[in-house]
């Protein structure tokens, strides 16, 4: 399982977000999890909030080999619904960085020749 944790400075939309996938993530689903307000923060050591609660906190190599986990963390002084738009834009960045073909999923079961992530199995999760 491969970690990956990116502090708001090195990114344009000023969100914390950490991301677990396994390094055979071809047609994988992304799973997206927004925390709830306890667990907004300012990254560094407050990033390690987002792992608390819900997915994140059973998240291991063993069990997470079918999906990529995105995490974004909320900034301690906003709101997911306050941040609607940036989110979906960062969400659609990070699609892309894991390759995910926008036409993919027309078909049922097509995953285009390149192995990305089917758009049709994106699911948003609240818990």
């Amino acid at each position: 399982m491969n970690r990956k944790c990116v502090l708001a400075v090195e990114n344009e939309f000023g969100l914390n977000y950490e991301v677990f996938y396994p390094a055979d993530y071809a047609g994988l689903p992304l799973l997206v999890y927004l925390h709830g307000a306890g667990e907004r923060g300012r990254g560094g050591n407050e990033l390690d909030k987002v792992t608390i609660w819900g997915f994140p906190n059973v998240v291991n190599d063993e069990n997470l080999q079918d999906a990529i986990l995105l995490m974004p963390q909320c900034p301690p002084e906003s709101f997911w619904a306050a941040r609607a738009e940036s989110l979906k834009k960062f969400i659609d960045t990070m699609a892309e960085e894991f390759a995910v073909d926008k036409n993919a999923g027309e078909k049922e079961n097509e995953i285009s020749t390149k192995e990305k992530i089917r758009v049709k199995r994106i699911r948003k999760i609240k818990i």
